[in-house]
Parts: C-alpha cells; sequence; structure tokens
C-alpha cells in the first residue's frame, strides 16, 4: 500500500494546496475587487466634485452674462432716453426757429398788405382826382362849344 497512500498522500497535499491556491485566489478577487470598489467610489466622488463645479462655474458664467446683459440693456436704454430728449429738443429749437419764421412773415406780410392798402387807396383818391378833372375838362369844352 505504499504507492496508494503515497498517492493519497500526494492528492490531499494537492488538495491542500489547491484550497490554499483558491484560498489565495478568493483573496486577490477579493483585494481586486476592494480596489477596484475604492477606484469606483473615488472616480464617482471626483466626478460628483467635477460635476459640482462645473454647475458652480456655470453659475457663475451664467450670473456674469446676466449682469453684462443688463448693463448692456441699461446702456441701451439710457441712450435711448438721451437720444429721445435730444430728438425732443431739437424738434422744440425747429418749433421755435418755424414760429419765428412765422410770426415775421405774418409781419412782413401785413406790412405789405397795409401799403398795398395805402397805394390803392392813393390811386382810388388820385382816380376820383383824375374823373373830376376829366369831368371839368369835358365841362369847360362843353360850356365853350355852347
Amino acid at each position: 500500500m505504499g504507492l496508494l497512500d503515497s498517492l493519497k498522500k500526494m492528492f490531499g497535499q494537492a488538495k491542500v494546496k489547491a484550497e490554499e491556491l483558491a484560498d489565495d485566489a478568493n483573496e486577490f478577487v477579493e483585494k481586486t475587487a476592494k480596489v477596484a470598489d475604492e477606484k469606483f467610489d473615488k472616480i464617482s466622488e471626483d466626478l460628483k466634485e467635477s460635476t459640482k463645479d462645473l454647475r458652480e462655474k456655470a453659475a457663475d458664467v451664467l450670473e456674469d452674462v446676466t449682469e453684462k446683459a443688463k448693463e448692456v440693456t441699461e446702456d441701451v436704454t439710457e441712450g435711448l432716453k438721451k437720444a429721445g430728449e435730444d430728438f425732443m429738443e431739437e424738434t422744440k429749437d425747429l418749433r421755435e426757429k418755424a414760429t419765428d419764421v412765422i410770426d415775421k412773415a405774418t409781419e412782413k406780410a401785413s406790412e405789405v398788405a397795409s401799403k398795398v392798402t395805402d397805394k390803392v387807396k392813393d390811386l382810388t383818391d388820385t382816380e376820383e382826382t383824375a374823373n373830376e378833372v376829366s369831368e371839368n375838362i369835358k365841362n369847360d369844352e362843353a360850356s365853350k362849344d355852347a
């Protein structure tokens, strides 16, 4: 039985070695899984942190853009108000100038109308005088003929 015992002993030792190897393999797998879990947790945590940072940066950029948009809007609004005020001032000046021109034109028209009226009156008076002279001449001629 020496050979059989020897084989049993060898198989027993192989079984022990196989079990040790299985234990080592299980320990290796567990350690690898633990390292993988730790790495996954680290990556997951880094990703969460990166996402959080990205959101914060995006919020900051959005706030900056919003603030700049407000500033531009205020500048444009202020510019439009100023342009409107300038336009109103210019139209006021034009209205005043137009009123002055109309007043001066009305004054000149009144002067011309007055002069025309005076001339017409003078001519009418002269015409009446001319008619009187003509009548007198006719009367004188008629008296000479008679």
